[in-house]
């Protein structure tokens, strides 16, 4: 393999992360990120106690306090006043909705069935005069127009109406079903009600009719001689979307009144319960409650950075910081996991969480046993591939010494007196590797966690396989005890 084909090959990009891969690495080291806590919270308390003690001495310190007290009193006060009296408005609002909807008669109209009763009257005073024969026409038919109109807008008919409908509680409500329309132009009133049945209509009209025939007399003696004709009269049933939107509308207000009545008063209720601890709390809980404030926010701030400068260093490092990392980085299958040291770490409930974010089973095998393990594994594979002689080459760049102590652990737990593991060395640096590799059927990478370097892995890899050498996985030593 040439410098070009070697240089292309480890440079491609081959690391893969996962969020689960990621979330292991910063949950696994949960005593840092709780130090990295602990160490912010301490040192935001130690600067609040300095500028609390440079404030204290400051003689003009306790009218500052009061001031803030009185200015922080005088805040709640405003707020809960504005409230009462938002409240106050919500409840006259929603009194004076519901008793429209409960009084008026509109309300209680079929807008699908809508009866519309009306009735005409044409009022003609015009008479010829002609003096000196010249003619000339006076007409009295404004005056008239407004006489009768003076009687159908309110007053006595009204007091008539309200006093023969009793359900019709006010003016207001009647007007809503009562209407009156005068035409100057052409002489004409029309008188138009509304509702769900043509009964009502009629009586009223009923009580028009001998109103309107009184005004006609007189009109006739204080005005002129003049013809009153009522020329039309007639009910029909129409469908009144304007009116169903309406009372739509009017219902949909009752229940958002409601609703803002009762935030509102929740809202009050919680801001007096403020209040009342504010009236309460004395300057010395009021100082240790900011400590604890500051303590918590500082801490979980310091908590959150160690996390990110975790996951920054775990996607951004080219040092093997697990298995999962080596297996993306050069593409091998990793053939054992051996743990650091003989001795066993108490299982928290944190590095129990920890291992079930990744997906990881907790290794309860000593570093002994999982040697021997992984050592007749690797075995069993070199056999299952028809190499049953010669040697099995362990390359990597940690120390020689350690390296051959691995290959002769590995030796003791097979026992084969054909099929040997070597050490071959660092076949990027010792020349010594390169024959220790070629005279060997098979290559197995050992590295270190935290300390190889997955570039490394991937040029050892290149070179051995340029050699003719298959590699059959890889080994990390000093793994994780999870």
């Amino acid at each position: 393999m040439n410098e070009n084909s070697e240089v292309n090959s480890w440079e491609e990009p081959y690391r893969e992360i996962t969020l689960r891969q990621l979330a292991f690495y910063v949950l696994k080291r949960w005593r840092l990120l709780l130090l990295a806590a602990l160490l912010c919270a301490v040192g935001a308390l130690l600067i609040s106690s300095v500028f609390l003690a440079l404030e204290m001495t400051d003689e003009e310190y306790e009218d500052v306090v009061e001031k803030e007290y009185n200015d922080s009193v005088a805040d709640y006060t405003d707020r809960i006043q504005t409230l009462e009296r938002k409240i106050v408005d919500l409840e006259d609002d929603l009194v004076w909705q519901q008793a429209y909807n409960q009084d008026s008669t509109l309300m209680k109209v079929d807008p699908y069935h809508k009866k519309v009763s009306t009735m005409t009257y044409y009022v003609d005073a015009d008479e010829p005069v002609v003096p000196d024969y010249l003619e000339q026409y006076v007409s009295r038919n404004d005056s008239l127009l407004k006489t009768y109109m003076l009687y159908l807008s309110g007053g006595d008919l009204y007091s008539q109406l309200l006093e023969r409908f009793p359900d019709i509680k006010d003016v207001n409500c009647l007007r809503e079903i009562f209407s009156v329309v005068m035409y100057e132009t052409t002489g004409m009133i029309t008188i138009t009600v509304i509702g769900n049945d043509d009964e009502t209509a009629q009586t009223i009209f009923g009580i028009v009719r001998t109103g309107m025939a009184e005004i006609y007399k007189e009109a006739s003696k204080t005005i002129g001689e003049h013809e009153l004709t009522e020329i039309d009269s007639n009910t029909y049933m129409c469908q009144d979307r304007f009116l169903a939107d309406k009372q739509q509308q009017s219902l949909e207000t009752i229940f958002t009144l409601n609703t803002q009545l009762r935030v509102t008063k929740i809202e009050l209720d919680d801001l007096n319960e403020e209040f009342k601890e504010l009236v309460h709390v004395p300057l010395w809980r009021r100082i240790v409650m900011q400590f604890l404030r500051t303590a918590v926010y500082t801490a979980f701030g310091g908590l959150i950075a160690m996390a990110l400068l975790l996951a920054i260093y775990y996607a951004l490092s080219d040092r093997i910081l697990d298995a999962d990392k080596l297996r993306y980085a050069a593409k091998l299958d990793i053939l054992g996991a051996i743990p650091r040291g003989k001795h066993k770490r108490k299982r928290r409930l944190l590095d129990r969480a920890a291992a079930a974010v990744g997906g990881v089973t907790l290794k309860t095998a000593e570093r002994e046993d999982a040697l021997a393990l992984t050592a007749r594994s690797i075995f069993a594979f070199v056999s299952a591939k028809g190499i049953t002689e010669g040697n099995i080459a362990l390359a990597g760049s940690i120390a020689a010494a350690e390296l051959m102590e691995i290959a002769d652990v590995f030796n003791d737990a097979v026992a084969d007196a054909k099929l040997k593991f070597s050490a071959a060395g660092n076949p990027m640096r010792n020349a010594s590797a390169v024959d220790g590799i070629t005279a060997s059927g098979i290559a197995v990478i050992v590295e270190k966690q935290e300390q190889s370097s997955c570039t490394d892995v991937v040029k050892a890899v290149d070179r051995i396989t340029a050699w003719g050498k298959p590699v059959l996985g890889a080994v990390l030593l000093d793994a994780d005890a999870m």
